[in-house]
């Protein structure tokens, strides 16, 4: 796997209180008390804090560090996405607070947001659902009340690069959801075959997929009279980047990788068995929003969206060849389905 593991001067910045750049942003009159690393990571060096406030009461945050430029975009890019998530839905979205170069190391970087104690279990089916659903809707109705709503060219993608993993996605703006996913896919395809090496086969199936079976099920959504919405989709749902807050009992979403999409993409992981939701969640995230037309390509649709995700996991994981067999299964399954593309359905 590409990976950024941390360096010893990273190390030495557990010891936040030596950085002016992350402590700035602590409460006035607050002192680090504890700092430990919590949980792992392949990129980052993840870090709990504790401080004690100023009239005696302990606060919790959460610290990553990293130390190459793919870091930096990497924290900047979820800074920026859970910021926007945040601002549509507080108490389901982790809190971030910043993020920045540290002043004590050169070409170290950090990203700060609030700590919360995790279940290890999958949300709530009802309440996680739920919750999804109000935070898609509402991004829909903010982006249409937005004045850049209308500006030619800019529907779909994001204000900054943002990541899955390692792999920086293509978030330049596009007129339509086709055109966004094809040029993200593309992107996607380079980033595997750089650490999977080259393969004739997936070439050749990459090619009708882009030419043929993405039109065929993505351009239907944008014509006859249909749209699709721009939503501001979380970009790595999984139970892994969605737990229940011990605290309150209830769902709280993390680690995303935003854009504005479809909001079906959202749902790319779900049918994935490695990612622990399943059917029960889909079922019951459209009992709040319904398919979007044509409900005959709903299927298709999402295996579609499923194949970015096990390309993702592939690139990220070259030993395991597991799931770029299942990509190439996966896109062969809508290649043979779909031969004649969008004109000649």
């Amino acid at each position: 796997m590409p990976t950024s593991k941390p360096s010893d001067q990273l190390e030495l910045l557990q010891d936040v209180s030596i950085d002016k750049s992350i402590t700035s942003h602590f409460p006035v009159g607050s002192r680090v008390v504890a700092t430990k690393r919590h949980g792992a990571s392949d990129w980052t060096l993840p870090v709990r804090v504790d401080l004690k406030l100023e009239d005696g009461t302990t606060w919790l945050y959460f610290l990553k560090l990293a130390a190459t430029d793919t870091d930096m975009s990497m924290l900047r890019g979820e800074f920026e996405s859970m910021s926007a998530l945040y601002s549509l839905s507080s108490d389901f979205v982790v809190r971030p607070i910043a993020w920045g170069a540290c002043a004590s190391a050169p070409d170290t970087y950090f990203y700060l947001s609030d700590f919360h104690e995790l279940s290890e279990d999958s949300p709530n089916v009802e309440t996680f659902c739920a919750r999804i659903a109000e935070l898609h809707v509402k991004s829909t109705v903010k982006r249409r009340s937005e004045p850049s709503h209308d500006i030619s060219g800019r529907r779909f993608g994001f204000h900054v690069t943002t990541h899955l993993g390692m792999l920086p996605q293509d978030t330049r703006w596009c007129a339509t959801w086709e055109n966004y996913y094809i040029q993200d896919l593309k992107r996607i395809l380079a980033f595997e075959e750089r650490t999977q090496g080259p393969l004739d086969d997936l070439d050749a199936l990459a090619t009708q997929l882009i030419e043929k079976v993405i039109p065929r099920l993505l351009r239907p959504l944008e014509t006859g009279g249909r749209e699709v919405a721009p939503t501001l989709i979380h970009g790595d749902l999984q139970v892994r980047n969605a737990r229940t807050d011990l605290a309150t009992g209830l769902p709280i979403i993390f680690d995303a990788g935003s854009f504005w999409g479809h909001n079906e993409c959202d749902l790319g992981k779900w049918k994935i068995p490695r990612f622990r939701m399943g059917t029960k969640y889909i079922e019951e995230y459209h009992k709040h929003v319904p398919k979007s037309p044509p409900e005959e390509d709903w299927e298709d649709r999402n295996l579609l969206y499923s194949i970015r995700y096990n390309l993702l996991t592939s690139a990220h994981y070259p030993s395991e060849k597991s799931m770029r067999r299942w990509a190439l299964d996966d896109m062969r399954q809508l290649v043979e389905k779909y031969p004649k593309g969008y004109d000649n359905q």
